[in-house]
C-alpha cells in the first residue's frame, strides 16, 4: 500500500504548483521559528518570570517578532510561493512574487478607525496570519502563472537596446503587473457585491458551514478534529476555524466543570474545549511532537535531523508551526495519512477512555499557550490524564514512523546525489 502511495505522491510533489507551495512554506521556517521562539520566551507559565518580564515591559518587547512574523505570515507565504513558481519557470522570481503580494494586499480589507476626529485606514492583522493563508497560496500561484504567461509569450513593454537592465526589467513587468493588479480588484468588486464583502470571509465562511450544527459528542469532536486537520493540510489554520464556531459551546461545558470541580462535586461534562485541547494531538495540531522526536533521533538526512534539533523544544511546548511548514505538513501528500490519522485516534482513545472511566474528564481550568503536554493532563485534574498522554504519544510515534522513513530516505538519497555531483 505505501509503494502505490509512494508512486502517486511522487507524480503529485513534482508538479509546479505542488511544489512551489511547498517550498514557499519552506522558505517561512526562519520567520516562523523566530516568532515561535518569542512566543515560547512570553509565555512561559513560571509565576515569577511573569511578574519579571512584565514589570521590565520584556513581555511587550517579546510580542513584536510574533506580531510581525507568525500574525503576518500570509504577506510572507504569498510572496515566497510565487517567487519560487517564477524561478521554477526561470522567470524573474523576486518581481513576480512583489506583484503577488500587491495582489494578495489589494484583495485585504482595509479597515478604519477614528481618533479625535481623525479618520485614519489600517489593515488588520485578521486576514495577514493563518487565517488568510489558503487566500494567500490563491493570490501566489493566480499572480504568478498570470506573470509567466505573459512573460513568456513577450506580452511586455519593450524598451530600446542601450536601456540598462534593472529599467528594462521594470518596464517589461507593467504590463503583468496591471493584468494582476485589474483582477484583483475585480475581486473586491464581486466580493462586495455578494454577503461575504471580501474573499477572506467567503473562505472562512463556506468552511465553516459544515461546523454549524456540531454538538459536543464523539463524533462532533471527531468531525471537528479531522476538517481540522484537513483544513491544516489545505493551509488554512483548522484549529483557528473548529475554535471560532465550537468556542461558544465547548467553552461553557468547561466552565460548568469548572464550578463543579471547585464545589467539590461530580463533573456534569465529559468534553469540553479543554478535552480538545489534552487529546487532539501531542505536541500541537497533528500531534506533531512524535514526528519531531523522529527527525531529531533517527533521520539520517541530515535536512530532517536539523530540522528536528529545531523544532522540538518549540514543539514540547505545543508551538509546532516550525515543524508544520518546515517539514512542510502543509500540501504534503506522503505524510498526510498520519497528519490526520494521529489526530483521530487520539481523540478516539480519549474520548472511550474518559467514557469508561479510565480517566476522569478535564476540570475545565483554562490554559495559557505555552504548557507543554503532561503537564497539562496534570493540571487538568489527574496524573492518569498525563499518562494517557504519555501512550498517546507512543501511538504516535508507531503512526507517522513509516511515513517518516518514506521521506527521510528521499532526502537522505537525494543529499547523497548531491554530494556525489560535487565530488565529481
Amino acid at each position: 500500500m505505501l509503494s502505490k502511495i509512494q508512486i502517486f505522491t511522487d507524480k503529485f510533489s513534482k508538479n509546479a504548483v505542488i511544489s512551489a507551495v511547498s517550498d514557499g512554506l519552506v522558505s517561512t521556517l526562519p520567520i516562523t521559528m523566530i516568532g515561535s521562539i518569542s512566543s515560547l520566551l512570553s509565555n512561559l507559565p513560571i509565576t515569577g518570570y511573569q511578574s519579571f518580564i512584565t514589570n521590565h515591559g520584556i513581555k511587550d518587547v517579546l510580542s513584536i517578532p510574533v506580531q510581525l512574523s507568525v500574525n503576518i505570515l500570509s504577506i510572507y507565504v504569498v510572496f515566497f510561493i510565487a517567487y519560487h513558481y517564477a524561478n521554477k519557470q526561470n522567470i524573474d522570481g523576486i518581481t513576480a512574487g512583489i506583484l503577488a503580494l500587491m495582489g494578495f494586499l489589494f484583495v485585504t480589507p482595509i479597515s478604519q478607525i477614528k481618533i479625535d476626529d481623525v479618520t485614519t485606514n489600517y489593515l488588520s492583522f485578521d486576514w495577514l496570519g493563518a487565517k488568510g493563508l489558503f487566500v494567500a497560496i490563491l493570490m501566489a500561484l493566480m499572480s504568478a502563472k498570470i506573470f509567466v504567461f505573459l512573460i513568456k509569450r513577450n506580452i511586455i513593454v519593450k524598451m530600446p537596446e542601450g536601456v540598462p537592465q534593472a529599467i528594462s526589467k521594470t518596464f517589461s513587468s507593467l504590463i503583468p503587473g496591471f493584468v494582476i493588479a485589474i483582477i484583483s480588484l475585480l475581486i473586491v468588486l464581486i466580493m462586495r457585491n455578494t454577503g461575504y464583502e471580501n474573499i477572506h470571509q467567503m473562505v472562512y465562511s463556506f468552511v465553516q458551514v459544515p461546523l454549524e450544527h456540531i454538538g459536543s459528542n464523539y463524533f462532533a469532536f471527531i468531525i471537528a478534529i479531522t476538517l481540522c486537520q484537513v483544513l491544516w493540510f489545505f493551509g488554512i489554520h483548522g484549529t483557528m476555524v473548529i475554535y471560532s464556531v465550537m468556542n461558544p459551546i465547548w467553552m461553557a461545558l468547561d466552565a460548568q466543570n469548572l464550578a463543579a470541580y471547585s464545589a467539590g462535586t461530580a463533573l456534569p461534562n465529559l468534553a469540553g474545549k479543554q478535552f480538545f485541547n489534552l487529546y487532539s494531538g501531542i505536541g500541537g495540531s497533528g500531534g506533531t511532537l512524535a514526528l519531531c522526536l523522529l527527525f531529531t533521533f533517527f533521520a539520517r538526512s541530515k535536512r530532517y535531523k536539523m530540522l528536528g534539533k529545531i523544532a522540538l523544544p518549540a514543539s514540547c511546548f505545543s508551538i509546532n508551526e516550525p515543524v508544520i511548514f518546515g517539514t512542510p505538513l502543509v500540501m504534503n501528500p506522503k505524510l498526510v495519512i498520519p497528519f490526520i490519522g494521529v489526530p483521530f485516534v487520539s481523540i478516539t482513545l480519549g474520548y472511550v477512555c474518559t467514557s469508561l472511566g479510565i480517566v476522569p474528564p478535564a476540570n475545565g481550568a483554562v490554559l495559557g499557550p505555552g504548557f507543554p503536554p503532561f503537564i497539562t493532563g496534570l493540571m487538568e485534574g489527574s496524573w492518569k490524564i498525563a499518562a494517557l498522554q504519555f501512550v498517546l504519544l507512543i501511538i504516535s510515534l508507531i503512526m507517522y514512523y513509516p511515513f517518516f522513513r518514506i521521506v527521510d530516505r528521499e532526502a537522505y538519497e537525494e543529499e547523497n546525489q548531491e554530494t556525489a555531483k560535487a565530488v565529481e
